[in-house]
């Protein structure tokens, strides 16, 4: 039976702490109150993650990287905690300073989920063992999701995702605007042949009733025919100005796109170098603590001593951890705060109170920023890597958007003054047809003169109702677009912008911004738009979610790999597998041939979370021999005890790891180490 080195320093309420754990069995951590057993599990914990680089969430949560809140894990007042496990000539072991980044050897950073059970302060295990969600108790995915990138491939695809069903609406108004459009062009000619049936007619009729008419006739004929020609000029000129500022404008996009990108990523680099430039001067430590420390004997000072020792115990117990009560108990916070105020000088212990509190958050957010600052130090190389080359990018994408620019400033100034003039020539020729119109209906008063007069304006006004827009306008509200945001397009652009084919995946695009925010990845989509990207969206989409339901179905492959064999060999085992179906629900397997999901009481319970454990160690970091369970075993009655121990025996010895559990113990005042 092989042995498990463990050392610590300086963690929890421990200064130094060496022992061995017994592989091939479980290894009871027996201690009363503040005896070091937390401590000494809690720093193997920090030996096998090391430090967290995309779990963030659970490690804060585990208070694996705090240094001065009540439930720190480094020691008050040390400058610097550590641990080391070794084992079978291979050694894990992490560093974390009171200032500086946690360092971490041969650390497995998965091991935060699968190493470790613990209900206080609770891992995200067992909340979802213990505690589940009501609405859907046996949703496991989050395994899958947190111990792959599934989580962040699915957070693409769901902007992805919306966007691309709005993408199809928008698609289909703007074929059926081009339908229009193409509808609009066939009735111009159609009513501009009825147009010109009355013209022949009017010509026809003057041929009949004297010189006079005719010649106001023939006067509009040659009216008419310069009204269409400056109005084609005027048209045509007008569409080749919208088209050419349409083009600027998405070219001008581009270049604000790029400039902004540019500036952002100048932002990055000048953090980076600054931070690659800086002496990082670490916080006064000792002018804190001592703040927080006077503020604590006014508190105790204050206090006063009417109550029985076992009140005034709580009361300690209470400040200690005070932080962390209100954040997670509030109505046992407000109870203690009313309990507090009820002891000794009320109004002067108050004050006290919120000087410690505020001494205590002026420390705790010194050292935040000092450790966000000295993290950000630690890939400042990295960040500035990265920054120049996306530097580099927009540059060369406002240079080429520069030179696809159709037309420059100048070119469009004179369209514009040219569109003025001919503007102008047609505006007059227009009016010299309303001039001879109104002279020849004065002339010519016949029934047949009136009738064509009627069904002309008729036609005249179907003309002008009809849309003839040359602009295709689109904002996307799935992308959070702005009314100043909204994209105007002529038919080419948009067909360009739409594509024609099935497009194809952005993956690229998508793995360099993994991480990214999701109001982040909108604004990147954005920037896309002009160069195609709402072709491609629908397989990129498609990609993503293809990418996460790959990394959800291999993790599950392996979970279920694992929990559909391992069982098989523990005679003890009321558990016969643990599995996930696929929709990710848990599906319990029990050796009375029943199926269950999440099921029982506080032992059976205890049980299920142990085995969940068990399966997502084994599947996905089988090289850490060790599983922990705090705070597990004092919930249980005897007969559960002995079942959950006998089964973790088993598989201990089965597996030749060791499983580590603590057991409140009051005649151990010093947390001691025995296998069962």
């Amino acid at each position: 039976m092989s042995k498990i080195k463990v050392s610590i320093k300086n963690i929890g309420g421990s200064d130094k702490n060496s022992t061995e754990l017994s592989k091939g069995s479980v290894n009871i951590v027996r201690g009363s109150s503040s005896s070091g057993k937390s401590s000494l599990m809690r720093g193997i914990h920090l030996g096998i993650v090391g430090r967290a680089d995309k779990h963030e969430d659970e490690v804060e949560n585990l208070h694996l990287d705090d240094r001065s809140s009540d439930q720190a894990l480094l020691r008050r007042g040390a400058s610097e905690g550590s641990v080391s496990i070794d084992f079978d000539g291979k050694k894990m072991s992490a560093t974390i300073p009171r200032n500086g980044m946690i360092k971490g050897e041969n650390s497995n950073e998965k091991g935060v989920y699968t190493t470790m059970l613990s209900s206080l302060p609770p891992t995200k295990l067992y909340k979802a063992v213990m505690d589940p969600d009501a609405d859907d108790p046996n949703d496991f995915i989050w395994v899958m999701n947190e111990l792959s990138d599934a989580g962040k491939y699915q957070k693409w695809h769901d902007v992805l995702h919306s966007l691309d069903q709005e993408v199809s609406s928008v698609k289909m108004r703007f074929e059926e605007w081009k339908k229009s459009r193409s509808s609009s062009a066939s009735k111009q000619d159609e009513l501009q042949s009825k147009l010109d049936e009355i013209e022949e007619r009017g010509r026809a009729r003057s041929s009949e009733s004297g010189k006079e008419i005719a010649d106001v006739n023939k006067e509009l004929e040659s009216a008419n025919r310069t009204h269409r020609k400056n109005l084609g000029q005027f048209t045509e000129l007008g569409d080749q100005l919208e088209e050419v500022t349409s083009a600027n404008e998405l070219q001008m996009r581009r270049i604000t796109a790029a400039q902004t990108q540019k500036k952002i990523a100048q932002s990055k680099l000048d953090e980076a170098e600054d931070l690659l430039d800086m002496d990082l001067i670490s916080p006064d430590m000792e002018k804190l603590d001592a703040a927080v420390s006077a503020a604590g004997n006014k508190v105790e000072r204050y206090r006063g001593d009417s109550h029985s020792p076992e009140v005034m115990a709580a009361i300690d117990s209470y400040r200690d951890s005070s932080q962390g009560i209100e954040k997670d108990y509030p109505s046992h916070a407000y109870s203690m705060e009313v309990l507090i105020s009820m002891i000794g000088d009320n109004t002067a212990l108050q004050a006290a109170l919120e000087e410690e509190k505020s001494a205590k958050s002026k420390r705790d957010s010194a050292v935040r920023i000092y450790m966000d600052t000295r993290s950000k130090m630690g890939s400042a190389e990295q960040q500035a890597a990265a920054a120049r080359s996306e530097i580099q990018r927009a540059r060369a994408d406002k240079s080429e958007a520069e030179r696809a620019m159709t037309v420059d400033a100048g070119g469009v100034a004179k369209m514009e003054s040219d569109l003025g003039k001919v503007k102008r020539v047609y505006e007059a020729s227009e009016k010299k047809v309303v001039e001879l119109r109104g002279k020849l209906k004065s002339l010519d008063d016949s029934p047949e003169a009136k009738k064509d007069e009627e069904e002309r304006r008729s036609i005249m006004d179907a003309l002008r109702s009809m849309d003839t827009s040359t602009m295709f306008e689109m904002r996307f509200s799935s992308l959070q677009m702005l009314p100043n945001q909204t994209r105007r397009y002529t038919e080419s652009q948009g067909e360009a912008i739409f594509g024609t084919g099935s497009g194809k995946a952005r993956s690229d695009f998508v793995n360099g911004l993994l991480d990214t925010s999701v109001p982040d990845i909108r604004s990147r989509i954005i920037d896309e738009i002009d160069g195609g990207f709402l072709a491609d969206v629908s397989a990129t989409s498609a990609w993503a979610a293809e990418e996460a339901d790959k990394q959800r179905q291999e993790t599950r492959r392996i979970f279920n790999e694992v929990g559909t064999t391992l069982f098989e060999r523990l005679d003890v085992s009321p558990i016969n597998s643990v599995s996930l179906d696929t929709n990710y629900n848990l599906r319990i397997s029990w050796s009375d041939g029943t199926t269950t999901g999440l099921a029982g009481a506080g032992g059976e319970r205890t049980i299920i979370a142990a085995a969940l454990l068990i399966s997502m160690r084994k599947a996905y970091t089988p090289d850490v021999p060790i599983l922990m369970f705090d705070g597990m075993l004092e919930n249980l009655d005897s007969n559960s005890m002995k079942s959950l121990l006998d089964f973790l025996s088993e598989y201990a010895k089965t597996e030749d790891i060791a499983v580590v559990a603590s057991l409140f113990d009051s005649s151990e005042s010093v947390a001691k180490v025995s296998t069962r």
